[in-house]
């Protein structure tokens, strides 16, 4: 736990008890916090002590310059773009957190506050952003010694990917096979549609590798949706779904957080379009951006019949799974509508894989 309260937390509310309560909160539990009241002030403190931070709790409603417009200024310096914000609010409707997570937030917490939550969410945030640092100056340190590294930065990106795969596990207990399931289906897709004409330039054996190292990320925005929504029984509500949807970009810009290094980390960029696009559908009526056809990656098109496999044959809390057939009927039903009908064409050719690996790989 020392690694997470080396740095400093930053606490900017213009509510002078909520700041000190914060302040206390946090002090009192071992961390180190500077609080300010106004956006402006926070923006100056970054610009002195740039790399003195690891947190934001910000206040979504203050004086002069909003939490959101705070937020925006931050994320607009490349010094500050890995630094987690949370947003504190009174008025936390679905808007308001559409907006929030487009600023750049990772999390809401809502007023009036739980101190055992503030210090969960606080904790979850602050590894999380630790072990990426940690991952990412490692893989620094890494390029210094290009031909010895290749077999140790293999390891050590299926180590990252294994990381965080484990920490969306940790959210949903219903995640740990399903992963496994969907990483084997993502791949047996990608292997097959190399026979075709269209792809035979496109895919390739690293492809087909990244897709299936980077398959388990598909979810790990799931780490910013409110354990209330996110381990739900029953049917989410409209306003619900509409936050269970922004886990597509909160996992985007998860992932892309460690492609500014000049070492290659293409395969975050990947894994980062495998969570931004899994749940757009070939006829424009998916999100997060209602792309259409080919304009979806390929990556996403393929995660898309598998994920969708998965959930239908999976049992939950709120359904019974389906059979192999039952499912493969609704996927027929939906070529051209929520598949792509050339990866409808791969999966009647290879059901009988996705059948072993179901039961291989059972709940």
């Amino acid at each position: 736990m020392e690694f997470i309260k080396s740095k400093y937390i930053l606490v900017v509310d213009d509510d002078y008890t909520i700041r000190k309560k914060l302040e206390i909160l946090l002090k009192k539990n071992g961390f180190n916090v500077n609080s300010f009241e106004s956006g402006k002030e926070v923006i100056d403190e970054l610009n002195i002590n740039y790399d003195k931070y690891s947190l934001i709790l910000l206040d979504v409603t203050m004086f002069g310059m909003t939490g959101f417009e705070t937020a925006q200024e931050i994320k607009k310096d490349k010094r500050f773009d890995d630094i987690p914000i949370i947003f504190i609010t009174g008025n936390a409707d679905v808007e308001d957190k559409k907006k929030g997570f487009e600023a750049g937030c990772v999390d809401y917490i809502t007023k009036p506050f739980d101190n055992n939550e503030v210090l969960m969410r606080v904790k979850l945030h602050l590894e999380l952003a630790y072990r990426r640092e940690e991952a990412l100056n490692y893989a620094k340190t890494l390029e210094k010694k290009v031909e010895e590294r290749t077999l140790e930065i293999n390891l050590t990106r299926k180590a990252l990917i294994v990381s965080l795969s484990s920490l969306a596990e940790s959210r949903d207990p219903e995640t740990g096979a399903h992963i496994l399931r969907t990483q084997e289906y993502s791949k047996i897709i990608a292997a097959e549609l190399v026979n075709y004409q269209k792809y035979k330039n496109v895919i390739d054996d690293l492809f087909i590798e990244r897709m299936h190292d980077c398959a388990p990320l598909h979810d790990i925005g799931k780490v910013g949706i409110p354990d209330d929504i996110l381990l739900k029984p029953g049917k989410l509500t409209d306003e619900e779904f509409a936050i269970m949807k922004t886990h597509c970009y909160i996992g985007k810009k998860t992932l892309e957080s460690g492609t500014n290094l000049l070492i290659d980390l293409s395969f975050l960029k990947f894994a980062s379009e495998i969570a931004y696009s899994h749940h757009e559908k070939f006829d424009g009526t998916g999100y997060p951006r209602m792309l259409k056809g080919e304009d979806i990656p390929l990556q996403g098109r393929i995660m898309a019949l598998s994920d969708v496999y998965d959930a239908l044959t999976s049992k939950r809390i709120y359904k019974n799974s389906w059979s192999h057939q039952e499912a493969r009927n609704l996927i027929l039903s939906e070529s051209c509508k929520h598949f792509d009908p050339l990866i409808i064409e791969v999966f009647l050719k290879i059901e009988n894989d996705f059948i072993n690996i179901q039961n291989k790989y059972r709940d």
